[in-house]
């Protein structure tokens, strides 16, 4: 998720293709929609990644709300020694002692 800032309720044009844009609510708009991040960046404005809800206050998303794959490349990640053998459970078990 991205956000994007911008003065408070204004409507962001593309003048390439002659289209409103995004439409700032209380000067902030989120998307998912990659090209459109791409294209407000190509216009100047300010995109920032938004918190995820399930990320903690630090912006780590947490260890519980991780799925497996996301799991193993943190162990990965810490340096872990034979994590990919390891069970949901049991990686974050390992995992809570090293982070």
């Amino acid at each position: 998720m991205f956000k994007i800032t911008g003065k408070k309720n204004n409507i962001i044009w593309d003048p390439k293709n002659n289209k409103q844009l995004v439409h700032l609510e209380n000067g902030c708009f989120d998307t998912e929609d990659t090209a459109v991040v791409k294209r407000l960046k190509d216009l100047g404005y300010e995109v920032t990644e938004a918190v995820d809800k399930k990320e903690d206050a630090g912006g780590e998303k947490k260890l519980e709300e991780m799925n497996l794959t996301e799991l193993k490349a943190l162990a990965k990640e810490k340096g872990l020694q034979g994590y990919s053998a390891l069970a949901k459970e049991e990686l974050l078990a390992a995992l809570k002692e090293v982070v």
